[in-house]
């Protein structure tokens, strides 16, 4: 989050690093202190005869912004940082990005703004439970150097050059990234520059938002096959996606036997303990149409059928309810997908996505969004899709 600043009523605000010039359109950024040499030496700092009275919020445009400069703040041995702040009476667009930047303290770190911008998933589940056996092994048998740590001071560290001096932000929900999709501050070319990272796993913009298609429309279906054939080929786990699918037929329950978890008693004991006996378990799940791949290292043909595991019961209704035309609807929905072959087969496999909690789902169609994103009219080309249809964006 960007740093909190106490208000002289008591309540807490915003101080920022960087804001916009109305006039020129330049990214102004805080000065450096005196006698500090800035990281970057191109970057546009404050100036009062220039950028006073002219600077607004660097997303939403719309508050003006004032800048403070740094002062000694009594009872504190630690000077308060020049920044910039809401002027009297201004307030962000609600759907500005503000409260969903991970912009740490400026100093020691500078920001490239020609670059997309990184975003961390939080909230997703680093193990899902049907990935515990080999999700976990592969998190221990990662590169010595994790792609994210923290510095002895704390500062949030990306240990990739490409990837440390871009903007950061936050996202829990699809609404999220919907909402970066639609921001100002960021144009199609930033945005197919992105990066999300979850799970110490970074995914390129290109590969997080898929869709399975409809068995027909291959077009549809290139980063749906992409992503299968990547996985089949390094044996990916733990990338997220924001996958986008329709449920025509309402879902209903089933139970199944499932594993016990296994405790850690059981796994300190090793094999003198009879393991957990399965329990038959309320479960939901959501078939879709079958895709076909070419293994990209047997050169076998393999079909693969994506399937969505609803593991909240209180999300059941949800996918059961159909609507006036008979069918439940459009679905967005954050996952960390994983496959698993057709035991015995080498021919047939399932790409599982599990939806644990509320948070993580939405009912929107893509029409809605291509709709809301009218700034970018050209960004779905990539994703075939019929006019779309007016529809008010999620908050």
């Amino acid at each position: 989050m960007v740093p909190a600043m106490k208000n002289e009523d008591g309540t807490f605000g915003l101080k920022y690093r960087f804001v916009k010039n109305r006039v020129t359109g330049e990214t102004i950024v805080v000065p450096p202190k005196e006698g500090e040499t800035p990281l970057d030496q191109s970057a546009t700092f404050y100036h009062a005869a220039r950028d006073k009275g002219n600077v607004t919020c660097f997303d939403c445009e719309r508050p003006d912004m004032t800048f403070i400069a740094s002062y000694d703040q009594a009872g504190s041995k630690v000077p308060v940082r020049s920044h910039f702040k809401l002027a009297h009476g201004n307030q962000h667009d609600p759907d500005c990005l503000v409260k969903m930047r991970a912009d740490d303290d400026p100093s020691g770190r500078e920001i490239d703004f020609s670059k997309g911008p990184v975003i961390f998933l939080n909230g997703l589940p680093e193990r899902l439970s049907a990935q515990r056996k080999f999700y976990g092994a592969a998190r221990n048998l990662a590169a010595s150097v994790p792609l994210v740590s923290r510095d002895a001071d704390g500062k949030l560290r990306i240990n990739d050059e490409d990837l440390d001096n871009r903007r950061r932000m936050n996202a829990k929900t699809p609404q999220d990234i919907f909402r970066i999709m639609r921001s100002k501050s960021i144009n199609r070319e930033l945005l197919n520059d992105a990066v999300i990272i979850n799970a110490d796993k970074a995914t390129p913009w290109s590969d997080f938002l898929i869709r399975p298609g409809d068995g027909r429309r291959e077009p549809e279906q290139a980063r749906l096959i992409k992503l299968v054939e990547d996985m089949l080929r390094q044996n990916l786990r733990g990338h997220a996606i924001l996958f986008n699918f329709t449920v025509d037929t309402p879902a209903v329950p089933v139970y199944k036997k499932e594993r016990a978890p296994v405790t850690e008693t059981f796994r300190r004991a090793g094999f003198r303990l009879e393991p957990p006996p399965p329990k038959e378990i309320e479960r939901m799940r959501i078939v879709l149409p079958v895709i076909d791949v070419v293994h990209p290292i047997t050169g076998n043909n393999v079909v693969i059928r994506p399937l969505v595991h609803i593991k909240n019961p209180d999300l059941y209704a949800e996918f059961s309810t159909p609507g006036p035309d008979g069918k439940v609807g459009e679905f967005f929905m954050l996952a960390q997908p994983y496959i698993n072959m057709q035991r015995g087969s080498d021919k047939m496999g399932f790409l599982n996505l599990e939806l644990h909690r509320p948070e993580h789902m939405v009912r929107y169609t893509l029409d809605e969004l291509k709709a809301s994103v009218v700034k970018r009219p050209a960004f779905f080309q990539t994703l075939p899709v019929q006019a779309a249809t007016a529809g008010a964006a999620p908050a």
